[in-house]
Order: C-alpha cells, then sequence, then structure tokens
C-alpha cells in the first residue's frame, strides 16, 4: 500500500522576496494629463485677471448716483448688484479654483471648472449691468 494523497491540492508556495505575491497590489495611477493641466492653468489665470477687472471696473458704477437727489435713485438695487458682483463672483472664484486644484491633483480633467466660473462670471456681471440700469429713474 503507497501513501497516494493525489486528490488533495498541493500546499501554496510560500512567497519569496523577488516575487510578485511578496508585494501588496498597487492600483495603477491615472495618468498625467499635461494639457489639461496647462491649459486649467492658464484659464485659472485668466479668469483671476478677469475677475480683478471686472471688480475694479465696478468700482466706477458709483459715478452712476451722480444725477441722484435725495431719494431719487433705488440703492436697494444698487446694493445688490454689487453683493452678486463681488461678493457672489469672488466665491464662485475661489471655490472654481480649489475645485481645479483637487481636480488636477487627483489626475482629473479639470478644464472645464474656470470655464463654467468664468461662464457664471458672465451671467453675474449682465445681472449686475441690468440692477445698476435700475438705479436711476
Amino acid at each position: 500500500m503507497t501513501d497516494d494523497f493525489s486528490f488533495f491540492p498541493p500546499p501554496p508556495v510560500p512567497p519569496g522576496p523577488g516575487s510578485a505575491a511578496a508585494y501588496p497590489y498597487v492600483a495603477p495611477q491615472r495618468p498625467s494629463r499635461t494639457a489639461d493641466v496647462i491649459v486649467t492653468s492658464l484659464l485659472l489665470a485668466l479668469y483671476w485677471g478677469g475677475f480683478a477687472f471686472v471688480a475694479f471696473f465696478s468700482l466706477f458704477g458709483m459715478m452712476i448716483t451722480d444725477s441722484c437727489g435725495v431719494n431719487d435713485c433705488n440703492y436697494g438695487n444698487m446694493n445688490l448688484a454689487y453683493i452678486l458682483l463681488d461678493g457672489v463672483g469672488g466665491i464662485v472664484l475661489l471655490a472654481a479654483s480649489i475645485a481645479a486644484i483637487v481636480l488636477m491633483a487627483r489626475r482629473r480633467i479639470a478644464f472645464w471648472v474656470p470655464l463654467a466660473g468664468i461662464a457664471i462670471q458672465c451671467l453675474l456681471l449682465a445681472a449686475w449691468v441690468g440692477l445698476m440700469g435700475t438705479v436711476v429713474p
């Protein structure tokens, strides 16, 4: 009688220092998108410069009240216009900048974030112009 235990599977081979099983699984990283990083950085710089220009330009909106008398102008609309353009626009700028940087760090496509921020800033500028047009009767 022979000791034939072939119906049992062979014991696993312990991993050696050079085998792939000795190292833990490392998830593959996303490829670096150099063009996306460059375009996103340029768009963010354009957005920051554009916001600085618009914020400076909005200071000259005060001249619209030169023709106002004592109680002729609607200062509530002017206050709302400045809150929208400078306040909300600044919050959108910071949120878009942070979101774009986080997406670039995670190697995701991020060029659309500054574009969306610029589009929102253009809408806020249009709202500012419309509201400032209603200040003077």
